[in-house]
């Protein structure tokens, strides 16, 4: 009746050293590699995503996570301010 138990126990066992992996990389050096991604990126950068995810405890910014995945945001093109005529003030008037 043991030998089931036993056996049943070492099976999982090895299951929870999965559920909370030690970390590859320390949040400075996931950062590191946040910033050392220069222009939009190709294709999404899934690894770096996958890290970013895992790590809650580093508490990445919005832009932070966006740059990991994607890099730099493009710049808005240039658009020129639209002024509006206010009620009672067109061009007629």
């Amino acid at each position: 009746m043991k030998t089931p138990l036993v056996l049943c126990l070492s099976l999982l066992l090895p299951l929870g050293s999965l559920a909370n992996p030690v970390p590859d990389e320390s949040c400075e050096q996931i950062r590191a590699r946040i910033t050392s991604q220069l222009g939009t990126l190709p294709k999404p950068d899934t690894e770096l995503l996958k890290t970013v995810g895992a790590r809650k405890d580093c508490r990445f910014t919005s832009a932070e996570v966006y740059r990991a995945g994607f890099g730099e945001q493009p710049k808005a093109p240039y658009e020129a301010p639209r002024y509006r005529a206010r009620h009672g003030h067109g061009e007629d008037d």
